[in-house]
């Protein structure tokens, strides 16, 4: 599933959820991504994270 910007509101935040077993390269950290890193936005998603996880929203 593709979520983009859909999570931490206004905040450039997206993500790719999928079943681990789908990843062939585990040991590599490629970085795919747009706004890897960054310190705002990295607490934000980690709260929303939490924050479905806490209401059960998986």
């Amino acid at each position: 599933m593709c979520d983009g910007c859909g999570q931490g509101g206004i905040l450039p935040i997206a993500a790719v959820i999928a079943d681990a077993r789908l990843n062939p390269a585990t040991e590599l950290s490629l970085g795919h991504d747009t706004h890897g890193k960054n310190p705002v936005t990295t607490p934000a998603a980690l709260t929303t994270i939490g924050i479905i996880e806490r209401d059960g929203l998986t």
